[in-house]
């Protein structure tokens, strides 16, 4: 870590986001390269730690670029990763929350049904969305969720506009009618 440059150290938590998931404790994850940013300090951090055996790298089934922990001791003996999957133990569960729902959208043939639902799941999504942009995996996800919640919000918002609307015109009629009489 020490031997990084500024912009692999800072990258660093970027990949350890990509790498790690919480449940219960953490444990690790493969994870796309296309996950990762593409920015330099996350190639560095992934050559650096994959030469120093830290990090394994393969090619998935589909032919995609995969890399991972070489070893889950990782996680329960360096205190710098300890300490940061405590200090980010929120956030962690949240993806792999995120990650388990993009997963049924996408079995579902991306059905909307299975967005993330108004309140405390998408609320959560959205805030992540806007501070951590470059940590989430499921971006794809979690903007359809965010776009459908805004289209359900217009939606629901016109339909009670247009009840108001009916439900004034009767009033008005009636009145109309009252007073011709």
């Amino acid at each position: 870590f020490a031997s990084l440059s500024a912009a692999g150290q800072e990258a660093f938590p970027r990949v350890l986001a990509a790498l790690l998931t919480v449940d219960a404790s953490a444990s690790s994850r493969t994870a796309r390269r296309r996950e990762l940013s593409a920015g330099s300090g996350e190639e560095e951090v992934v050559a650096a730690f994959t030469r120093a055996n830290l990090f394994v790298t393969d090619v998935d089934q589909a032919g995609e670029a995969t890399v991972a922990l070489a070893h889950e001791a990782l996680i329960n003996n360096w205190p710098r990763v300890q300490d940061w999957v405590q200090e980010n133990k929120d956030f962690l569960r949240l993806k792999t929350r995120i990650a388990q729902a993009a997963h049924r959208w996408r079995e579902s043939g991306k059905d909307r049904d299975f967005l993330l639902p108004q309140g405390k799941p998408l609320a959560e999504a959205e805030d992540a969305l806007q501070k951590r942009r470059a940590e989430l995996n499921e971006l794809e996800f979690v903007v359809a969720s965010v776009k459908d919640a805004a289209y359900r919000r217009r939606i629901r918002a016109l339909t009670v506009a247009g009840v108001l609307t009916l439900i004034l015109s009767i009033i008005f009629g009636a009145i109309a009618i009252h007073t011709i009489q």
